[in-house]
């Protein structure tokens, strides 16, 4: 649990800063780097985009699945 008002100001406002900017260039393509934290604990050994996010067993994971929520949301919405 150390540091997570960075974690957050890094991956979760700075995911939104990113959307809202492409938002107002119209920009509509993003490539988005997330991490294999989002997948939390597995036994599979490999990872899928298609599989369900995890439970998150950090912070950092956290913001990060929360991010790759986001860009979903943006996605359809906007």
């Amino acid at each position: 649990m150390k540091y997570p008002a960075e974690f957050v100001k890094s991956n979760i406002q700075g995911t939104v800063s990113v959307l809202e900017a492409m938002k107002e260039a119209d920009v509509q393509n993003i490539i988005y780097t997330s991490s294999s934290s989002v997948y939390g604990h597995t036994d599979t050994p490999l990872l899928s985009e298609d599989q369900a996010l995890g439970i998150p067993k950090s912070v950092y994971a956290a913001t990060k699945a929360s991010s790759e929520n986001l860009i979903r949301m943006y996605t359809q919405q906007c």
